[in-house]
């Protein structure tokens, strides 16, 4: 039986430092940190490199060769092969952003942060009414999809119907009025913080990492547009992330099991029952290094892959059509999205297969070097955009999560999620236009006004 040998435990190890060097690097800047570089690093480790320790320690502890992870079959010699194949993705990442960060553009930090002649940000009454009934009305759907209050707040994301997602992203316009604010240096109101918790907290009971997200985002808008948030401020952002993956997780998965009545002040006991967190966490959650082990897997028992080249990506567009169409057996545009997915080559995959996952199904090795290239390229990309007072900073902002995305989950999601973020910007800003046209424009100017802003800059 093969083994794990101290070849794969370097190569791990060697990974693992490449990124915490890279963390170390941006936490220790005093100014003109990467954002996006540090928060795809620490993706990297949690979701991927970490994922690779815990399950090696499975193999080596248990002398086992093989390993089933959720609804993925993977054998030792597919996970060794993964890890090298995950090391040359850090690689490809590692050397174009040391190579970014030691120009000299690199180092010049922005000159300023906030505009230096604040715009008003006026959100008048009208659009503030159509903004919270938009978020209150996606928010009355999703608990009636969850089976009332009661049951959204006792077992959360579960018992959930089609069209939760789109109700999920409608309720999200809520956090916009308060980012909006942040990127041109206004004080948000209280109205504003409410539409945010409450977009939020709904964003949690259904997804965390859709829940994670808009912390994020807030962090990056903040770090970008008001001031570089500081070390502890990053430790206080970890200890958010903690308390939505590990403290609701563990709540969340114990409310699922069966017969199951859990009061929230009980959820420390819970906790207790589930043995060691990080056990917990990377044996049910998270599949980012278990993809890549078991596609690899798969394609050693057959023989091959055939690698669709990314065609079975481009059914992220039916995403957009609503959920009772696509499930009709008999309907055109749902046989066409089937026909699409189903070019996929790996088809007993991960429960969301994991960007490394989908590189290699899509283009073999050179697509998981890509994945490494495609992440360093986008990191130094926004980072620039966001530096720059001049840009969509709102809609950059709030794109730029879904970096973390491609790490956590399909390109599919990412592309979903962008552009949908996108759209709602433009309705947001759509309603600023048509409320504020309304309130001080004449009928031309109103045209004028709502059409020039549905992709405009900020408002």
């Amino acid at each position: 039986m093969h083994s794990i040998g101290g070849a794969d435990w370097g190569c791990l190890v060697a990974q693992t430092l490449m990124l915490l060097a890279i963390v170390s690097y941006e936490v220790s800047r005093p100014r003109g940190r990467n954002l996006l570089a540090l928060l795809t690093c620490v993706a990297l480790l949690t979701l991927v490199v970490g994922q690779t320790w815990w399950m090696f320690l499975q193999f080596s502890t248990g002398h086992i060769a093989d390993f089933t992870h959720l609804n993925q079959y993977i054998t030792i010699d597919a996970a060794r092969t993964a890890n090298w194949y995950v090391c040359i993705a850090i690689v490809c990442f590692a050397i174009p952003y040391t190579v970014w960060s030691s120009s000299p553009l690199a180092r010049i930090a922005p000159k300023n942060r906030v505009h230096s002649v604040v715009s008003s940000t006026r959100i008048v009454h009208l659009a503030y009414v159509a903004i919270a009934g938009l978020t209150l009305c996606a928010t009355a759907g999703l608990i009636w999809s969850a089976g009332g209050i009661a049951a959204a707040l006792t077992h959360p994301g579960l018992n959930w119907n089609g069209g939760v997602t789109m109700m999920m992203l409608v309720a999200g316009i809520g956090k916009l009025p308060y980012l909006h604010k942040l990127t041109r240096g206004v004080s948000p109101r209280r109205i504003d913080l409410a539409l945010f918790a409450l977009a939020f907290g709904m964003s949690l009971l259904n997804s965390r990492f859709i829940a994670a997200f808009i912390l994020i985002q807030s962090a990056i808008i903040w770090n970008y547009c008001v001031r570089e948030i500081t070390r502890r401020t990053l430790g206080l952002l970890t200890v958010a992330m903690f308390l939505v993956f590990i403290v609701f997780g563990l709540y969340r998965h114990f409310t699922s099991l069966p017969g199951s009545v859990v009061a929230i002040g009980n959820l420390m006991a819970f906790a207790s029952t589930a043995g060691s967190p990080i056990d917990w966490f990377y044996r049910l959650n998270i599949e980012g290094f278990a993809g890549l082990g078991g596609i690899l897997t798969y394609q050693r028992a057959h023989g091959g892959l055939t690698h669709d080249f990314g065609l079975s990506s481009t059914a992220f567009v039916f995403q957009f059509v609503p959920n009772a169409l696509r499930a009709d057996p008999g309907s055109q545009i749902g046989m066409l999205q089937r026909h699409l997915t189903d070019a996929y080559p790996y088809p007993h995959g991960s429960v969301i297969s994991p960007g490394l996952e989908i590189a290699y199904a899509h283009f073999g090795l050179v697509g998981v070097a890509g994945f490494g290239l495609v992440l360093a390229f986008l990191c130094s990309w926004i980072h620039r955009r966001l530096q720059q007072p001049r840009s969509d900073r709102l809609a950059v902002g709030i794109v730029s999560v879904h970096i973390l995305q491609l790490v956590r989950g399909t390109f599919v999601l990412a592309l979903f999620f962008a552009l949908s973020e996108r759209i709602m910007i433009g309705v947001y800003r759509l309603l600023l236009a048509f409320s504020d046209a309304r309130a001080f424009a004449g009928p031309v100017e109103q045209r004028m006004t709502i059409m020039s802003s549905f992709w405009g800059a900020d408002h």
